[in-house]
């Protein structure tokens, strides 16, 4: 998860300073969401060159094996369930850019964690706990310190629309995460390969959403161009960190850790893009911005630690079902030894008789 973290604020990074160079009116000029949002999630289908390998060169051995060809299932029917959900939230994100300041769309469009907890109860049918709920307020709460102590003079387009879309977009990204969760339990997880998943999203959005270019473009909302110059760069730079690894990596901790955790970790980045401004861009800040960065490392740290307090339950569940299992008990005799044990020394009893 520290990874993604740093993926995230490293990509943020360096477009920021790149925008700073003397290529920054022809950089700023390409202002397609629609483009980019549809660039960047059709790059997962880059993973397709593994599925394609497997088919032609270990299909005797991998695809004919019946459970490989279960989970393919599964990893499809995710993809096609998550894929138009993904896709919204990241372009909705990216029209939030647009129209609003950064700092703005960074901290609302990060938090997620609110609506992953809603989704996880009526979802994945986890129970209320109010030491989450308070974990998760007390995260809000920072995010909205530092949201108010920011004064940032940049004139947005339309900074209301924007911010409302920077929450819609952090909706569709808590019900993606928590979608997620639900069709590849733990139990799975192992055997489910994500790289995959993100595979087949890529490849539906490649062949299935670009009339949306075509519509965007007639209807005038965004017209068709293709980028030049340092802003092709900019979009590699944002495919290889922001995409691919960035969305690889957050997605595995969702399945390892859970979407709770893993989506209010990633408000980390606000505390983080801070101590960065301070390091590279000699950004100066108020002490809301500290206070607020408190809240959230609190937050996080309190709900990091119930999820590591209901992993540890689960373990213990399941390590009390598998020894209060019906299978075990058939086997278990009245003192402790197996029946069949018990059997044996009674034939060998007859037999010496």
């Amino acid at each position: 998860m520290l990874f993604v973290i740093l993926s995230f604020v490293g990509t943020s990074l360096i477009i920021k300073l790149s925008f700073s160079s003397n290529d920054e009116e022809e950089a700023a000029s390409f202002n397609k969401p629609l483009f980019t949002s549809y660039t960047a999630c059709a790059s997962f289908s880059l993973y397709s060159i593994r599925i394609i390998y497997e088919f032609i060169f270990r299909s005797k051995c991998r695809w004919k094996d019946m459970s490989r060809r279960e989970m393919t299932k599964v990893e499809l029917k995710t993809a096609l369930l998550c894929f138009p959900i993904f896709f919204g939230s990241i372009t909705l994100y990216y029209f939030s850019l647009s129209l609003t300041t950064y700092s703005s769309t960074m901290i609302l469009g990060n938090i997620s964690s609110v609506f992953v907890f809603i989704f996880a109860i009526l979802i994945l049918g986890h129970a209320f706990c109010f030491i989450k709920c308070g974990a998760t307020i007390t995260c809000v709460v920072g995010v909205l310190i530092i949201a108010l102590s920011d004064k940032e003079d940049f004139q947005a387009a339309n900074p209301i629309l924007g911010d409302l879309l920077a929450v819609c977009s952090s909706l569709t990204l808590g019900l993606y995460s928590t979608l997620l969760a639900k069709l590849v339990p733990p139990k799975i997880e192992n055997e489910v390969s994500f790289s995959n998943i993100l595979a087949f999203i890529g490849l539906l959005c490649l062949l299935t959403l670009w009339p949306l270019l075509i519509i965007f473009h007639f209807s005038g909302l965004e017209p068709f161009e293709l980028p030049k110059g340092i802003t092709i760069a900019y979009l590699i730079i944002n495919i290889i960190f922001g995409t691919l690894l960035f969305d690889y990596c957050w997605g595995r901790a969702i399945l390892l850790i859970g979407p709770l955790v893993s989506n209010t970790s990633v408000l980390l980045v606000v505390p983080l893009s801070i101590i960065i401004d301070n390091l590279f861009i000699k950004s100066s800040f108020s002490w809301q911005y500290y206070l607020g960065t408190i809240f959230i490392v609190v937050g996080f740290l309190i709900s990091a630690y119930m999820n590591y307090l209901d992993s540890q339950n689960i373990q213990d569940e399941d390590s009390h079902d598998s020894l209060t299992s019906p299978l075990n008990r058939k086997h278990t005799g009245k003192f402790g030894q197996s029946d069949e044990i018990e059997s044996g020394s009674d034939n060998s009893a007859h037999s010496s008789d």
